[in-house]
C-alpha cells in the first residue's frame, strides 16, 4: 500500500499524506517486534510461536489478546526498498520520513 501511495504521490501531492500514514504503520509494527526480549509482555508468545495483538491499558498494563489473527502474520509482510530518486520526487513525504 505504501508503494502504491508513493507512486500516486508522484502525480498528485494529496497522496503524500496517505504514504506517510502507511509508513507510520510500518514503524509502529517494527517497534512492536523490536521489543521482543525487553522483559515486557510483548506480541511474541514463545510457547505458541505466534505474534498476538497486545491491548495497551491506560494504567501502563499490557494484555496479550490471544486470538490468532492477521496481527500474528504481520511480521511476514514484505519490506519495501524506496529508491532515492523516488524520495526526491515526493518532497513532503521525504521530509516527514527523515
Amino acid at each position: 500500500m505504501l508503494e502504491i501511495a508513493l507512486e500516486l504521490s508522484m502525480y498528485n501531492d494529496a497522496y503524500e499524506d496517505v504514504a506517510t500514514k502507511f509508513f507510520e504503520h510500518f514503524v509502529y509494527i517494527a517497534d512492536s517486534l523490536n521489543r521482543i526480549g525487553e522483559d515486557w509482555t510483548g506480541a511474541w508468545d514463545e510457547e505458541h510461536g505466534f505474534f498476538y495483538d497486545v491491548l495497551s491499558m491506560p494504567d501502563v498494563q499490557y494484555i496479550p489478546v490471544k486470538v490468532r489473527s492477521l496481527v500474528g502474520l504481520s511480521s511476514l509482510f514484505g519490506v519495501l526498498v524506496i529508491k532515492k530518486e523516488m524520495l526526491e520526487k515526493v518532497a513532503d513525504f521525504y521530509k516527514r520520513f527523515k
